[in-house]
């Protein structure tokens, strides 16, 4: 699917054709990351805050992006967050964006969490396997189990391939990509029962599977019970 060959390399794409056709930066990276900036950070917040996310806590932003979940979790003083990234200048935006001096937003050229074993109690991939192909899917799973405590909670959003509604979402970004193999990314769509597969592979429990969810997209919340 990559035009360049690197890990990240489409979404970067997507990112640089986006400052082309958009009035400023700050229109392109929320295009990038979806649209509707505001809105989807909160839902994002709330949902990780009904699953149990704890002021206390280190919680991993994969696919940080402009910091829309940064920004709804900036006023909680006693949270730790690392978000990661493949694109700079989405990392450089959150990093301003959020004003937390002790917060690391760190670019990943692969795979993997830049955290210790152990270190978080939640991870959260919002509008990121969407876009991922199963095996990197499964790899950042499994980094997720690595970094997480006992007890702690993996987060992540899917368009589900048997809902008529994500269907369409799947047709029409293919047939995007297709046409402009610019400023649009890939969608890839994974069943329910193919999420729950995951959850056994990778090492952990499911605790919920809503789909679709106030975010429009799927939910699968995770259990690291060992």
């Amino acid at each position: 699917m990559s035009l360049f060959g690197r890990y990240g390399s489409d979404y970067r794409r997507v990112v640089f054709f986006q400052r082309l056709i958009k009035p400023s930066r700050e229109k392109a990276f929320e295009a990038a990351v979806g649209g509707a900036f505001d809105q989807i950070g909160e839902l994002e917040r709330d949902l990780l805050v009904a699953e149990g996310l704890r002021d206390d806590g280190l919680i991993v932003d994969i696919g940080c992006g402009a910091g829309r979940l940064a920004v709804r979790l900036r006023d909680r003083p006693q949270l730790s967050y690392v978000g990661i990234d493949v694109v700079p200048e989405l990392l450089e935006f959150a990093k301003q964006a959020a004003q937390r001096p002790d917060w690391r937003f760190d670019l990943v050229s692969k795979t993997e969490i830049p955290c210790d074993a152990g270190a978080a109690s939640m991870c959260a991939a919002f509008s990121v396997f969407t876009h991922l192909p199963e095996n990197t899917c499964l790899a950042y799973l499994a980094e997720m189990r690595r970094v997480l405590k006992r007890d702690g909670v993996a987060v992540f959003s899917f368009l589900d391939a048997d809902l008529p509604a994500h269907q369409k979402l799947l047709r029409d970004g293919v047939r995007c990509f297709l046409l402009t193999r610019t400023a649009f990314a890939r969608n890839i769509g994974y069943s329910k029962g193919r999420i729950s597969e995951w959850a056994a592979r990778s090492g952990f429990a499911v605790k919920r599977i809503e789909s679709p969810s106030r975010l429009g997209q799927s939910i699968a919340v995770f259990k690291r019970e060992d």
